[in-house]
């Protein structure tokens, strides 16, 4: 059981790459679509339509680019492209 903890628990290894929700599940990110109005831009991420600052899953929008989006949270980075 340490082995598990240490890999798929929330500080484990899994969990800092993932995220993992407080019983243990995985935090899964689905970008579905990017669209632009101006110069603002907009993801579907998880059925949601987000814009930069926005937060999902604990993870802050930082950067909506023509196509992929980074969401960050504190030092964890995950760049997520459009789901072909």
């Amino acid at each position: 059981m340490l082995f598990r903890s240490a890999v798929a628990g929330e500080n484990g290894l899994l969990g800092n790459i993932f995220g993992t929700t407080k019983n243990g599940g995985r935090i899964g990110f689905d970008l579905d679509g990017i669209s632009w109005l101006g110069n603002s831009g907009y993801a579907l991420i998880n059925e949601s339509i987000l814009s930069e600052g926005d937060v999902i899953g604990g993870y802050t929008v930082e950067k909506i680019a023509i196509n992929y989006v980074i969401l960050r949270q504190g030092g964890k980075t995950i760049r997520l492209t459009i789901n072909e």
